[in-house]
């Protein structure tokens, strides 16, 4: 049963620009509910010459389009677009600058429907630009669209027993009226729904929690500083929605999410641009399943990645797991590998010995490298690696040059990764992505960055399964135990034996709060990467197959915020579910 709460009506006289057929009993959902994951675009502040070389660059379509203003007489844009293939790929047209009658006869002699609409006046006239897809097949619906006051938008509603997908503002001189399209709510398309129109966000998040909804539309009315949605029942993926959001918070929450845009509005309190949007998942399972774990245990900046790097290929790879994993963030002890694998590279050029002797800094009073003996460079190496031992670290860094480091990094690939001051010292952010800790992994695993020896050398002065300082290891015991099935405890034992395991993790707090590497508070950053080698049955033979992984999440909450993410997520082994899964599925074959 469909209901709605309606506030701050015009009364200006509406205008039915009606157009309907009868829609089969398997229609296709909108798009703004579809989250089958598809590559997408999304721009603003765009000319239509601009848009038109976008949309001549790749085989895109248009699923949201908003005149965010006119220049002159032509309208700038606002878009998102997605890939027209796979379930997302139809016919479609799009027009701008068309008064109702020429959109009518646009629809008419493409026998189409409109999916989004976005008015605009020039000199007292209104204009409409639109998208259309054919009302054909699969795609039919029953459908209408209006233009006028709220009043008479519910009028129609009422009339039609149809459901709002699509509701958009704009000022004449009558005041505020809207575009609105609406479905048949019948069939395949029937669901419960709800409209409002200047609401605040307190009482739109608590309509969206009690009706247990997902936004379908979402804006405000021109000046307004409340909101008008539509919304289904139902929700058929995770989604969000944000209001008077930056446009590089915007692509943060997009990235961090695993998400596509569905519906994107630029406005512009102050004259600044800023936007209200709508984003529905765009993620495989795998990314889908860690970004719920990050969002149900801390408040923050999420990321994760994992990723095939050798053995046999398999489904959905080589990238099996990723979300924000170009975004600069500070990994605290997570970045030491870098500085071991550099020391392995002198070991290996023979400019090194991991038998020299090296300076022992206070481990209690390291920022000010104060001497009290001496020990062998392994041995550091080791304490650095395995009990993430800041005064080793600092020692080493001391040693060599921040410089240095960088340098060699930069020179592997890791474009992105900078020591900007010693661990845990006062000074700028250290940072890494998740992007340059898999390209290290990746050239350890395929030995490209050591030699074999090396690698074997610097694994073994690493945590993992015989040193298990983040507790990794342990925590994907039951991971195994909850996915062996019907194998024997020999079989589990054999499985378990042949996995390999090397990683870093690392942590930090700001009691009080500091800026992060993106311009945001945040009170604390943990993280873990890796390599692990899982085993595998092919045919009766044991093979290996190697992937790289990682998380971060930085706190913009409280200290206390990191500790359950991290054992939600098994200090990362919760990344590696589904290849345990898959593994121990063929484990019957060679136990």
């Amino acid at each position: 049963m469909s209901r709605f709460s309606l506030c701050q009506l015009t009364a200006a006289a509406g205008l039915a620009l009606a157009a309907l057929t009868s829609a089969p009993a398997a229609a296709d959902p909108i798009e703004r509910v579809l989250s089958t994951p598809t590559g997408w675009l999304y721009y603003y502040g765009v000319t239509p010459a601009q848009l038109s070389t976008i949309l001549s660059s790749g085989n895109y379509r248009i699923v949201d389009l908003q005149v965010e203003s006119v220049s002159g007489s032509s309208p700038v844009f606002t878009v998102a677009l997605v890939n027209n293939t796979g379930v997302y790929g139809k016919g479609w047209w799009y027009y701008y600058g068309q008064t109702t009658a020429q959109v009518s006869a646009a629809l008419t002699a493409n026998n189409a429907r409109l999916i989004s609409v976005s008015p605009y006046v020039v000199s007292g006239t209104t204009y409409y630009a639109t998208v259309m897809v054919p009302n054909t097949n699969s795609d039919a619906k029953t459908w209408y669209w209006w233009v006028g006051s709220g009043s008479y938008i519910n009028s129609q509603l009422t009339a039609t027993s149809t459901r709002l997908v699509d509701l958009e503002p704009f000022t004449t001189s009558s005041g505020t009226q809207y575009a609105a399209i609406a479905i048949a709510n019948t069939g395949a398309d029937a669901d419960s729904w709800w409209w409002y129109l200047g609401s605040s966000l307190s009482s739109l998040n608590t309509n969206i929690s009690n009706n247990h909804a997902q936004l379908l539309t979402f804006n405000s009315d021109p000046g307004a500083s409340t909101y008008n949605a539509a919304m289904q029942g139902n929700p058929t993926a995770a989604w969000w929605y944000y209001a008077s959001v930056s446009p590089g918070t915007l692509s943060a929450l997009v990235t961090e999410n695993g998400a596509r845009l569905t519906e994107v509005r630029s406005i512009f309190p102050g004259g600044t641009r800023a936007f209200n949007a709508i984003m529905i998942n765009n993620s495989n399972a795998c990314t889908s399943r860690i970004i719920s774990i990050q969002h149900n245990n801390g408040t923050g900046w999420n990321g994760s990645y994992l990723k095939q790097v050798s053995g046999k290929a398999i489904p959905g790879g080589p990238v099996l797991c990723s979300s924000a994993d170009a975004r600069q963030f500070d990994p605290a002890s997570a970045i030491k590998t870098v500085i071991g694998t550099y020391v392995m590279k002198l070991v290996q050029n023979h400019q090194a010995k991991l038998t020299d002797t090296v300076p022992l800094y206070d481990p209690n009073n390291f920022c000010n490298f104060a001497q009290i003996g001496t020990e062998s460079l392994g041995n550091a190496v080791t304490q650095m690696l395995q009990n993430s031992d800041n005064a080793r670290t600092d020692m080493l860094l001391k040693r060599y040059s921040l410089g240095t480091i960088n340098a060699y990094a930069h020179s592997i690939g890791m474009a992105n990764t900078n020591f900007n001051t010693y661990i845990d010292c006062p000074g700028p952010h250290t940072t890494l992505t998740l992007d340059d800790a898999a390209t290290l992994y990746t050239g350890l695993a395929n030995h490209t960055v050591l030699k074999t020896a090396n690698v074997k050398k610097l694994f073994s002065m690493m945590a993992g399964r015989n040193y298990d300082f983040a507790g990794m290891w342990g925590d994907l015991q039951p991971i195994i135990a909850a996915n062996a099935g019907s194998l024997t405890s020999g079989q589990v034992a054999s499985f378990t034996a042949a996995i390999t395991l090397s990683y870093k993790s690392g942590g930090y707090t700001w009691p009080g709060g500091t800026p992060d590497l993106n311009g945001q508070t945040e009170y604390g950053d943990e993280g873990i990467d890796g390599v692990v080698g899982i085993p595998y049955c092919s045919g009766k033979k044991q093979a290996i197959r190697q992937f790289v992984f990682g998380f971060f999440h930085e706190s913009t909450a409280s200290d206390a915020d990191q500790t359950p993410l991290l054992n939600a997520m098994g200090a990362g082994a919760q990344l590696l579910t589904e290849q345990v899964q898959s593994a121990l599925a063929t484990w019957n074959k060679c136990g």
